[in-house]
């Protein structure tokens, strides 16, 4: 990882899809997806997110809306620059692109 643990575009992650990417950044904390939910719940205040929204994030079944790759980005420590570059890959993969 980057300094201090942040994650940028130049560690490798740059032609990762959302996805993976949040695979990855969950599995190297060795969190479970309701841990995510649990931590993203606490950072925002609120009891929103669940494990199950957490998998199909990183299932693609849902992206990501740019509100919550904010929360996400603070959560991991990774510039949300990544989360947002992530689904533009995603997007475009969808897309044929």
């Amino acid at each position: 990882m980057g300094a201090r643990g942040h994650v940028f575009l130049g560690d490798g992650m740059g032609d990762t899809g959302i996805g993976a990417l949040l695979v990855r950044l969950r599995s190297a904390r060795g969190w479970s997806q309701q841990r995510v939910a649990d931590e993203y719940n606490a950072l925002e205040g609120r009891s929103a997110k669940t494990g199950k929204e957490i998998g199909r994030y990183e299932r693609e079944a849902r992206v990501p809306v740019p509100y919550t790759r904010k929360y996400l980005a603070q959560l991991f420590g990774v510039d949300v620059a990544v989360l947002d570059q992530a689904v533009a890959i995603s997007k475009g993969q969808r897309d044929g692109g």
